[in-house]
């Protein structure tokens, strides 16, 4: 069974978190994408502090010695997916960039000979 100690801190846990989502939200900084992401785990936090004997025998079918530890696991599962997402998206940036700058050089270059030309 989750023990009190870590149902307070998932539930301090959810709190911030909900507080840090709203935050984001209001000021337009959060994508809908991650908003979803974020939303639906959430849920399963609030799940996991409602139903805690569910989580225990949960935990129990799937091996785990204790329910915190299928916790972390799952925690650390999510972090590596939220990781692996941003890496991606620094990817496509990072190409974007590279893109613009070429763009931009092209267009310098363009605009330099029109000079040249415009002086003669």
């Amino acid at each position: 069974m989750i023990s009190l100690n870590l149902q307070v801190f998932l539930a301090i846990g959810i709190i911030i978190y909900i507080f840090l989502m709203i935050k984001q939200l209001l000021k337009n900084n959060l994508q809908s994408s991650f908003l979803t992401f974020y939303f639906v785990s959430t849920l399963i936090l609030i799940g996991a502090i409602l139903m805690p004997k569910f989580v225990d025998k949960f935990s129990k079918i799937l091996g785990f010695e204790t329910t915190s530890n299928m916790i972390f696991l799952i925690t650390i599962f999510i972090l590596f997916y939220i990781v692996f997402n941003l890496t991606l998206k620094l990817s496509k940036e990072q190409e974007r960039i590279v893109n613009l700058t070429q763009e931009m050089s092209i267009l310098k270059s363009k605009v330099e000979k029109l000079n040249k030309k415009e002086e003669k």
